[in-house]
């Protein structure tokens, strides 16, 4: 709404009102609709930077879904415009001087007249850079590269709550959730779930004179179970419905499919429904090895029509009978003389290779968790006091937290610095007073300046247990200073964890351009810890870095950069990331008891 008001040429002082309202919403502790619900619109007028207007604005999405103010005011500006601002790197003032000299029809056309030699006197009319416009030329490849994609924080609670309303019903045996979201996926296309029926109603179960008392039996408990489907996602538009699946998209635009099956073939049908498909095309070629044909239904018996011939995939005649069923996974994997392969790890790499050599190795799991490394308070950019962050940390079972606000170099309203850090560390050791059976770690998220050089100094940086280094600007530096740069700030001898090191926006902005060789061995050299950041919007290191990393040596933190006590919560999106990396238990520093974690750091 900000941006659209300051290309509308609004006022100022209200341009600035909806961006203070906008932050206000993003980290407050509780949703908007929590409080409208339960207290009332004029609740919400207690919150620091929300007035009588925008909290009727606030109350008019909740009850309605849109808000009339917003129609109006995207009837009145060109739809190009609109569209610019999503580029990641284009804000209003940019994309009013482009709009201007440019008028540009679609971001396409945008993008063809930033390329065409013959506008650039315009362009260097308003000191548009090739750098600039590169950034924006990336942003808008980023943008239209994007698809219908939920993140997987948009996914999970979604595909949690069907599952756990489906499972009330007497009829339903057991329901996943299955897909990229079940393999943990940054970003999640369309949710698949899977059913499978009780057993006292499986038609396996009946003797064949009372088959077709079975099927209606059958018949009838899928249809309750489809309607009722139907009912908890309220869709906008059902696409397929039968029997045993149904197919349709909720109000939100996501689409979701129910697949019903018997209980004797549900492993199958959820390892298939899980995927990868490289994983899947890997499994079926391990299984004709074996002499078996792999399905979503179970396996088949191979035979060999020729015994001579060497070619295997053309020499084999299917017996078309369903052997083995597969009620399990667990029952998938040692059918095929496999250890369990666990879902987030089936990306087709080499699970299979390892799984025949049992190498598969235990994953880090969610209750291996101690701390989290990465938060901040209302000393920076954060909603929530220091105390209110521990508490809620301690409501976790945490043993220990990292308060790690912003340094005052990086232009952040009450950032940490010079001023303010007595303050800041007296508050800290208060709040570690009040609270027991929680350690509060003292911490500093500093600027990795484009020299490499840290923005505070470190007389004042040596006042802290921990000093996280992050780079927040010139992020499209060349590949080879970017490198130097942070290779640099992690020879550093006074940091410890290098913070969400790609600088990544899922969807919104692209990592940085460095020798990723290079920072995980200066890590591992220097001992200095790489940060899985747990915001959905981030998740960075991603995956594949992650396994890199580890296979270089290098140690981890999952932190999620909460900057409100709700988004606490983000630590399992962080392990989900982690997972997908192949780490364990002891690739990861905030699964040491807090005694050991301190002596990591060299902590007193």
């Amino acid at each position: 709404m900000a941006d659209l008001l300051e290309l509308a040429d609004a006022n100022i002082f209200e341009v600035r009102a909806y961006r203070n309202a906008s932050h206000a919403v993003d980290v407050s502790a509780v949703e908007m609709y929590e409080i409208v619900e339960r207290q009332g619109k004029k609740e919400l007028e207690k919150i620091s930077g929300i007035g009588e207007s925008i909290a009727d604005n606030i109350a008019e999405l909740i009850y309605t879904g849109k808000l009339k103010k917003l129609d109006q005011l995207k009837k009145k500006i060109p739809r190009v415009q609109v569209q610019m601002l999503a580029v990641p790197g284009l804000g209003p003032k940019l994309t009013k001087k482009l709009y201007a000299i440019l008028k540009p029809k679609t971001l396409t056309d945008l993008k063809r007249k930033l390329k065409d030699p013959q506008y650039l006197p315009k362009l260097a009319k308003i000191l548009l850079l090739k750098k600039t416009v590169d950034k924006i030329l990336t942003g808008i490849a980023v943008l239209q590269s994007a698809s219908s994609r939920m993140l997987l924080s948009e996914a999970l609670p979604l595909a949690e709550s069907i599952v756990a309303q489906l499972k009330r019903l007497p009829e339903v045996k057991e329901v996943k959730y299955a897909g990229s979201l079940r393999r943990g996926k940054e970003t999640i296309g369309d949710i698949d779930l899977v059913a499978k029926i009780q057993d006292k109603i499986q038609i396996s179960n009946f003797k064949s004179q009372s088959l077709s008392r079975a099927k209606l039996i059958n018949h009838n408990s899928n249809l309750k179970i489809i309607k009722y489907f139907l009912e908890l996602t309220r869709p906008k538009q059902i696409l397929a419905q039968g029997e045993s699946k149904a197919t349709v998209i909720n109000n939100d635009g996501a689409q979701i499919d129910l697949e019903i099956m018997p209980g004797n073939e549900w492993g199958s049908l959820l390892h298939h429904f899980t995927g990868s498909k490289e994983h899947n095309i890997q499994m079926r070629a391990y299984a004709e090895k074996k002499g078996l044909s792999f399905s979503e239904h179970g396996f088949k018996k191979l035979k060999i029509k020729n015994p001579k011939l060497k070619t295997i995939t053309k020499n084999l005649k299917l017996i078309n009978k369903i052997l083995i069923y597969c009620e399990t996974e667990e029952k998938v994997f040692k059918t095929l003389g496999l250890q369990y392969i666990p879902p987030d790890l089936r990306e087709g790499t080499n699970e299979i290779q390892l799984a025949i050599a049992k190498k598969i190795p235990k994953l880090l799991e969610p209750s291996d968790m101690r701390g989290d490394l990465q938060m901040h308070s209302n000393y920076s950019d954060g909603k929530n006091t220091i105390l209110a962050m521990a508490e809620s940390a301690k409501a976790m079972g945490y043993e220990y937290i990292c308060i790690s606000d912003h340094s005052a170099g990086l232009g952040i309203t009450g950032g940490i610095g010079g001023n303010n850090y007595q303050k800041y560390l007296a508050e800290i050791k208060n709040a570690n007073q009040k609270i027991r059976g929680l350690h509060i770690f003292s911490g500093i998220e500093v600027n990795i300046k484009s020299d490499g050089a840290l923005d505070q100094p470190d007389d004042l940086l040596k006042k802290f247990d921990v000093v996280l280094g992050a780079v927040h600007n010139s992020l499209g530096q060349e590949k080879e200073q970017m490198t130097a740069r942070i290779v640099k700030a992690l020879s550093h001898p006074l940091v410890k964890i290098l913070v969400h090191p790609s600088g990544r926006l899922i969807d919104k902005r692209p990592e940085i351009q460095v020798d990723w060789r290079a920072i995980f061995q200066t890590a591992q050299k220097n001992k200095k810890i790489l940060e899985i950041n747990a915001c959905p919007k981030r998740l960075d290191l991603k995956d594949i870095y992650i396994r890199k990393a580890k296979n270089l040596g290098a140690k981890f933190a999952i932190s999620t950069d909460a900057h409100s006590a709700r988004q606490l919560d983000f630590m399992k999106y962080g392990i989900l990331t982690a997972r997908r990396g192949w780490l364990v238990k002891q690739d990861v520093i905030n699964v040491l008891p807090l005694a050991g974690l301190k002596k990591l750091f060299d902590i007193k």
